[in-house]
């Protein structure tokens, strides 16, 4: 294809990339350390906290992580188990200052095991850290209505009615059978005067109006 380009002044496959129409470089593509120096030297510090039987169970992905990023244990994000979530409310509690994430990954690292508790990078705890105070908010905002929702609930015990004072229908039990249509026979109708059940003219009248049907011809 080369040849062809240099002998005629035009591309064999004008759409096809050739790797040799470019230069190799010392660029390579990797997984490559985000963490800073201060936090690679508190992991190296920490690192006899997770033994090497420990280590020996890592999976493929966690030793690539590993030897990419030049640390003894992965950094994985929060929470990767209850452990890590009770330990972030614990140093946030506890932590002086307004939340550092920079801080907390290096102190993240006097608690690590390799298998229930792993380091941190600075973003990981950021990003959780807004999970976290959401959920405290919604935390707080129901431990606050707490008095408000014991007083409705005392105000709705106050004023319910004795269980023998509601009615059937009400309390949601009926010990009397439903009306069939057979009991409609058992009713006396009452004449009008013109021998003319009285209940069934107003009965097709109101036929009528819910209706498109014009009443019966011996009733006009």
């Amino acid at each position: 294809m080369l040849l062809v380009e240099r002998n005629h002044g035009q591309r064999l496959h004008p759409n096809l990339v050739c790797a040799s129409d470019f230069r190799d470089t010392a660029e390579s593509f990797n997984t490559v350390a985000l963490h800073s120096r201060a936090l690679h030297n508190a992991i190296i510090e920490n690192s006899h906290r997770v033994s090497d039987s420990v280590r020996q169970q890592f999976t493929r992905e966690l030793r690539h992580l590993c030897s990419s990023m030049g640390v003894p244990v992965p950094f994985l994000p929060v929470p990767h188990s209850m452990h890590e979530a009770k330990l972030f409310t614990t140093l946030i509690l506890t932590m002086p200052g307004s939340f550092d994430a920079e801080a907390m990954a290096i102190e993240w690292c006097k608690h690590i095991d390799g298998i229930n508790l792993f380091p941190k990078l600075p973003t990981h705890l950021r990003t959780y850290h807004e999970q976290w105070a959401r959920n405290r908010r919604i935390e707080d905002a129901v431990k606050n209505m707490g008095p408000a929702l014991d007083r409705l609930t005392d105000v709705n015990e106050e004023h319910q009615l004795p269980d023998e004072l509601v009615p059937a229908a009400a309390a949601g039990h009926n010990d009397e059978p439903a009306q069939t249509a057979q009991d409609d026979d058992d009713v006396l109708p009452v004449d009008d005067g013109d021998g003319f059940p009285l209940f069934s003219f107003l009965s097709l009248f109101s036929l009528s109006l819910f209706s498109s049907s014009p009443l019966p011809r011996f009733l006009i």
